[in-house]
């Protein structure tokens, strides 16, 4: 049996209005001028998430339950639609409209911790 397995995320029904200000924050890679961006949250959603093997391996199907998520907007060359702002690349975490940004030395940080990984 393989190990190698793939997280599937089903969007459900529920969705909850994000207060104004909430924002996913993704850490940029090292090279980068910008050490962070932003996205503002469209809203809270609750996300199916399901484990399952990869195609052609087999496997158990893991159900990992809802996940309260951020939802942001995200595009691709098909369009834009909403989706799981931790499904998008380099996602870091969440920021409350009074958070501070984060510091150059907590992104550099962070930067360090992903490159150990």
């Amino acid at each position: 049996m393989s190990s190698a397995r793939r997280t599937y995320i089903h969007r459900t029904p529920l969705s909850i209005s994000a207060a104004t200000g909430w924002r996913a924050i993704y850490i940029q890679e090292p090279d980068q001028d910008v050490l962070w961006i932003d996205e503002a949250l469209l809203a809270w959603g609750v996300f199916h998430h399901e484990e399952r093997p990869v195609a052609g391996t087999t496997g158990p199907t893991v159900d990992q339950g809802n996940h309260i998520e951020g939802v942001v907007h995200t595009g691709t060359d098909l369009g834009s639609f909403p989706d799981s702002a931790e499904e998008i690349g380099n996602f870091w975490h969440y920021r409350r409209i009074d958070d501070p940004d984060p510091t150059r030395e907590e992104a550099k940080a962070e930067q360090a911790r992903r490159q150990r990984r």
